[in-house]
């Protein structure tokens, strides 16, 4: 009996012992596991938040790129809208220019007509003066040749008078 307890109880120490360092394998396999899965849930975590900052960073871009659009957009418009008002003030300052430049030429055209219809008075009058200067001169040299065709007609009549 003696002999069948040790048998019984080593027996059992033996199942106990290999029921403990299953037991303790199982624990560290466990702990392992837990570890490894720790360790998966934090390299998940990390790449999550990598994942999340690099999409953040996309977005970004994104809203960054749209906002520049939208400024060249705006930009653009603003360029046409103050080309087009530059063009507009300047066709208004050249039909301004065109209307001085045509009130110019019709004064000065008035001005020279004027000139001209004075000149064309003095020009008829100097005409006129001269006319009537040589009007005078020709009669003065008339009254002159006539003076001297009598004196020499009163002459030969004298003449043929004595002689008669």
């Amino acid at each position: 009996q003696s002999a069948t307890r040790m048998w019984l109880c080593r027996h059992e120490l033996s199942t106990r012992r290999e029921r403990t360092l299953q037991m303790n394998r199982n624990a560290r396999e466990l702990a392992a596991i837990r570890i490894q899965s720790a360790i998966r849930s934090a390299i998940s975590q990390l790449e999550l938040i990598r994942l999340k900052k690099e999409h953040e960073r996309e977005m970004a871009t994104r809203q960054n790129s749209a906002a520049t659009l939208i400024q060249s957009i705006a930009r653009s418009r603003h360029g046409r809208l103050l080309l087009a008002q530059a063009r507009r003030d300047h066709e208004r300052r050249e039909n301004a220019a065109t209307v001085i430049q045509c009130a110019l030429r019709y004064c000065r055209a008035r001005t020279i007509s004027a000139q001209l219809s004075q000149d064309r008075v003095l020009e008829a009058s100097r005409v006129e003066a001269a006319i009537t200067i040589q009007s005078y001169a020709r009669a003065r040299r008339c009254e002159i040749e006539y003076g001297v065709i009598k004196a020499r007609h009163k002459a030969i009549h004298a003449a043929i008078s004595i002689q008669s």
